[in-house]
């Protein structure tokens, strides 16, 4: 009731994102005051520095890649329960023991479950190399060399970082309870958006040796911030 009158008083409302919109429909009854305001990053930034990294490409493979012929999957943020980043590595595990050696994970970030994470990789012999924060410049590195952004929280408005990774062609795979996985994420067009352990199973049974399509993908998130 507080929000449907507070709402009456405003001339305008600005959204973010589609379920942004979603939930705001519910408190709304005049639909002309809804204008939209994408939460963004600055796309010409992260992409100059995309494409001066592209001539070093292969010397940053040299230095971060252990075997060219993984897939390398990354992951950057803070490593929280909310974040459940330890659940991407318990759907690695699940995968079979050929499957899981061409699958290379990079986790970069700090938090409360980044020891729990380091010691399920080392008791399951995940193929993972973890480093704490990075600026810009380090991070750009990583994603320059990586073949997908895999994020799994299980909730999360507005994560900035996804913007930032399809810059560099880097093709997402996302949750759904991601807030603006539906305006940055078109099903396996830049990426693949899943419900649950047995989807995110699937999808990396799907691209482990799919190569041609990470390309394919990667493209269109560029295309998709164009």
């Amino acid at each position: 009731i507080i929000l449907k009158i507070f709402f009456l008083k405003c001339d305008f409302i600005l959204y973010a994102c589609e379920k942004n919109l979603d939930y705001l429909d519910d408190y709304v009854k005049d639909k002309n005051k809804f204008q939209p305001f994408p939460c963004s990053v600055d796309n010409n930034y992260f992409r100059n520095l995309y494409n001066s990294l592209l001539v070093d490409k292969i010397i940053l493979k040299k230095k971060y890649l252990r075997n060219e012929n993984c897939l390398n999957l990354v992951y950057a943020g803070r490593l929280t329960e909310r974040k459940n980043t330890l659940g991407i590595f318990k759907v690695i595990n699940r995968l079979s023991n050929n499957e899981k050696l061409k699958i290379h994970i990079f986790i970069i970030g700090n938090g409360p479950q980044k020891k729990d994470l380091e010691d399920f990789a080392k008791a399951n012999s995940l193929n993972s190399t973890f480093y704490s924060f990075m600026n810009h410049d380090e991070l750009a590195e990583i994603f320059t060399i990586s073949d997908y952004f895999c994020i799994n929280s299980d909730y999360d408005a507005s994560p900035k970082v996804i913007n930032e990774a399809m810059n560099f062609a880097l093709p997402i795979i996302c949750k759904n309870t991601i807030g603006t996985s539906e305006d940055l994420i078109i099903n396996k067009y830049n990426g693949y958006i899943y419900k649950n352990d047995d989807d995110l199973l699937n999808i990396f049974k799907k691209i482990i040796n799919n190569f041609k399509e990470r390309k394919y993908e990667g493209v269109n998130s560029q295309k998709i911030l164009d």
